[in-house]
């Protein structure tokens, strides 16, 4: 009987040590319990570890990134649930934004833990595809964690950046023509000739695309051109840039305009650059006789399409139409000249040789069909490569029977 006293007894005192043995176990787990700097140090110990086994660079610890992740984790412990979005509404891009930082790429995960084990809260990152493509995208180049702790539960904010350092845009500028100039003498092609009007014009159109602004209007004054615009973070590839379009034999002169800046498009900001390209004309090598040609054979095409017989040059009427030009010129006039008599005389501007004023055409075709001698003559504007390449002409039809 003395015997079943003591065992009780050693029951009793065995159940009610229990719940105070529990509690000297959760006490020493809790002395245990790593600082929150200490678990976000082992959290990039761990996302490194997994970036070297797959050859990918290490994330370098960002302090602005860091900073932001801890508060972002102390407003999910305010707010008690994970989210991407801080109590203003803000996400990750905006509150990068308002730091003003500028960045290329930009990731976050974000999560909320009942342990303090960074490899299993690593491991539960690496089991979702989103925040692993985070972990393990070769885009990252810093990192920033924050960890809370409120209430028993740990609130992790991973923040990924690739970081953006805006250089000058004058040097940008430059260093791009002579990138671009390069490429052309390794293809045996004459330098592009960048001109400052060309270049205003192509700043203009980078800071109305980068505020949002529709495209504006090249000058009416410039020549036919090519425009190219692109906005890009980085400027790594030039010839995905401008699409190689700059090594066209046709080109010899040019605008670039540099910009940066922050657009909907690109809010961690981005170069806007505009190149403008300004072919030779067609008819820019050639000689005087070669464009007289070429028109001389553009007039009788239209005589053919009209069933007409072609024609005839006369060097008469050529020297005749030689000395109207210099002595008097009135664009697009149509004149009567009484000192060659059944002559029409027919003067206009052209940027194309090969196209003839509508109302010249019809007079071709119609009252003017009869008119079978032809003389003219041709003169080039002043040249200028921006410029549109003017040719003032002016045409004798004579009546020969």
């Amino acid at each position: 009987m003395r015997i079943s006293i003591i065992t009780l007894c050693i029951l009793f005192s065995f159940f009610t040590l229990a719940p105070y043995l529990h509690s000297l176990q959760t006490e020493k787990t809790i002395t245990q319990r790593p600082s929150p700097q200490a678990i976000e140090r082992n959290l990039l110990s761990l996302i490194n570890e997994e970036r070297r086994t797959r050859n990918l660079p290490p994330l370098r610890i960002s302090i602005e990134l860091r900073n932001l992740a801890r508060n972002h984790s102390q407003e999910m412990a305010h707010q008690s649930h994970p989210t991407h979005l801080s109590s203003s509404g803000q996400s990750y891009t905006q509150r990068l934004v308002k730091e003003n930082l500028f960045f290329s790429h930009n990731g976050e995960n974000v999560a909320v833990s009942g342990t303090f084990r960074a490899d299993l809260i690593h491991q539960d990152f690496m089991r979702s595809s989103q925040h692993r493509k985070n972990l393990l995208s070769s885009d990252y180049t810093q990192a920033g964690i924050g960890v809370v702790y409120k209430e028993g539960r740990y609130y992790i904010t991973e923040d990924f950046l690739s970081p953006l350092r805006p250089r000058d845009e004058e040097r940008v500028q430059q260093t791009l023509k002579e990138k671009i100039n390069r490429r052309r003498r390794a293809r045996s092609l004459p330098p592009l000739n960048f001109l400052g009007e060309a270049d205003d014009f192509a700043l203009t159109y980078s800071r109305e695309k980068a505020q949002g602004q529709p495209s504006p209007s090249t000058p009416s004054s410039f020549s036919k051109n090519t425009v190219v615009f692109v906005a890009s973070p980085t400027l790594k590839d030039l010839s995905s840039l401008f699409q190689e379009k700059f090594l066209q034999p046709s080109y010899e002169a040019a605008g670039l305009g540099v910009q940066f800046d922050r657009s909907e498009e690109h809010p961690g900001g981005a170069y806007f650059l505009t190149l403008i390209l300004f072919p030779q004309s067609e008819y820019q090598n050639m000689t005087d006789p070669q464009r007289k040609d070429i028109l001389f054979q553009t007039l009788n095409h239209l005589r053919r399409e009209k069933g007409l017989p072609p024609f005839q040059k006369s060097f008469q009427l050529n020297h005749q139409a030689r000395s109207m030009l210099k002595n008097s010129f009135s664009s697009g006039l149509e004149n009567s000249v009484s000192s060659l008599p059944q002559a029409q005389v027919y003067a206009y501007e052209t940027e194309d040789l090969k196209k003839v004023p509508s109302e010249m055409k019809d007079r071709i075709g119609g009252e003017w069909s009869d008119y079978n001698q032809l003389g003219l003559a041709l003169q080039q504007t002043e040249s200028h490569p921006l410029q549109k390449e003017i040719y003032r002409i002016l045409i004798i039809l004579k009546r020969v029977q």
